[in-house]
């Protein structure tokens, strides 16, 4: 659970364009280390990441990134997908440099979901005692 200053999101959504500028400079920097190296289906893997940045329009480059953990289908899925979540990075403006450096602005609880595994007698205490927490008290300590 992320806890953040009331209508202000501590991220932002990443486009396809950085998600595959990034993408495409790591498998490069792996190409570059190991020079003449590189297995083929890094050097496929690189072009197909390649040619998929150069296929998408300026439009395409500018829509949020999407994943819904699996690669079977390419790099991205629809956002509208169920299962589909967008890819985001900490957004620096939602911090403000104006405040203490001991001023807390941003607050992160962390509890074992339903169903994943944990402790079989603590994970459920975890999670009964997360629902009691009031996160609106804990977000108005943030304004």
């Amino acid at each position: 659970v992320v806890v953040a200053r009331p209508g202000r999101r501590p991220y932002r959504h990443v486009t396809k364009q950085e998600v595959l500028d990034r993408e495409i400079g790591d498998y490069r920097k792996i190409v570059d280390d190991l020079g003449g190296n590189a297995a083929p289906r890094l050097l496929e893997t690189l072009g197909k990441l390649e040619a998929e940045l150069a296929a998408l329009s300026p439009a395409g480059r500018a829509e949020p990134a999407c994943q819904d953990g699996s690669r079977r289908q390419g790099l991205f899925t629809d956002c509208a997908k169920v299962g589909a979540h967008f890819v985001v990075a900490v957004d620096p403006d939602y911090f403000d440099p104006a405040r203490p450096k001991t001023a807390i602005q941003l607050v992160t609880i962390s509890a074992p979901s339903e169903g994943a595994q944990g402790h079989p007698t603590l994970s459920p205490i975890l999670r009964e005692a997360m629902g009691q927490v009031d996160l609106r008290a804990i977000q108005a300590l943030l304004d």
